[in-house]
């Protein structure tokens, strides 16, 4: 171990090579591992054009074949969602309040629907969680195509000024990827 710059070093043998490592470096990357998987509890979908939620109802009781909305942000359970693994790379993108599982048309299509239904593992309900090449967010498509979740280029931004309508706020559907800011969300872990 060593202090020559004032911050304290450890010299590791590795085969022929020494290497150094600062201990600000050895924290850097353990923050890094030790950052929590959005595959492991309730997170947020937040859609980077508009900055509005995932929501899964505006009805006290979600019912299935219900649309969810984009939505200001409150955190509240019906904007959070658990993403688990279902297998060959596919996950499954269930809501916290309801229950129920984010679905879509079998095979989606531009301008396909997306609704809530009971799980069935089916690969309507199957999604792919990708990193967008700058690495800031994500881009979620159909496990079978390349279609992916879209928010829309202008979705209503309920209650952000007057003439906005609460009752009838935008719903995400599936669209050709063009790789727009409408198709990147934002997954935030929440718990």
């Amino acid at each position: 171990m060593g202090a020559g710059d004032g911050e304290l070093t450890v010299s590791v043998p590795f085969g022929f090579i020494r290497l150094h490592l600062r201990l600000s470096s050895i924290i850097a990357a353990g923050r890094l591992i030790a950052r929590p998987s959005i595959l492991s509890g309730e997170c947020l979908l937040v859609d980077r054009l508009s900055g509005l939620a995932l929501d899964s109802t505006t009805d006290d009781r979600p019912r299935v074949r219900q649309r969810p909305v984009m939505w200001t942000v409150h955190g509240a359970p019906w904007q959070r969602w658990r993403l688990r693994r279902a297998g060959k790379g596919a996950i499954s993108i269930t809501s916290v309040h309801s229950g129920l599982s984010l679905t879509t048309d079998n095979p989606p299509g531009g301008g396909s629907w997306v609704w809530l239904d009971h799980y069935r593992g089916s690969t309507e309900q199957l999604w792919r969680v990708r990193r967008t090449p700058d690495g800031s967010s994500y881009q979620i498509s159909s496990s079978t195509t390349s279609f992916m979740l879209d928010s829309g280029k202008s979705p209503a931004v309920p209650a952000a000024a007057e003439g906005h309508d609460l009752e009838a706020p935008s719903s995400p559907f599936i669209s050709s990827n063009w790789g727009d800011e409408n198709q990147k969300w934002s997954i935030l872990r929440v718990t």
